[in-house]
């Protein structure tokens, strides 16, 4: 069988089967990855950010910046966590 190419048919959905770094993965499952690096750089972009304010407008902004990577982080965990669960998580662990 060809994983690159197979079909994981759950729930009635199709998730075409991704290869990454040694771990054959359903396209969801990349996804939630895809977040949780996203997370990290806005995280990143808001550390970097606050250094670099000039004025307490821009310190907001990036106080802002980082809340949300702190959400979106905290909610791909949940995912990732509920994934692994059910049993259905195609990723590492981590």
């Amino acid at each position: 069988m060809n994983a690159i190419n197979s079909l994981a048919i759950q729930h009635g959905i199709c998730y075409v089967v991704h290869y990454r770094e040694g771990i054959y993965m359903r396209k969801c499952d990349k996804n939630i990855i895809k977040v949780l690096d996203l997370a990290k750089e806005l995280t990143i972009l808001a550390d970097e950010g606050e250094q670099q304010a000039k004025d307490e407008s821009c310190i907001v902004l990036y106080g802002i910046v980082r809340d949300v990577a702190y959400k979106i982080k905290s909610r791909a965990e949940e995912e990732r966590g509920s994934h692994v669960d059910k049993g259905e998580w195609s990723g590492d662990q981590s």
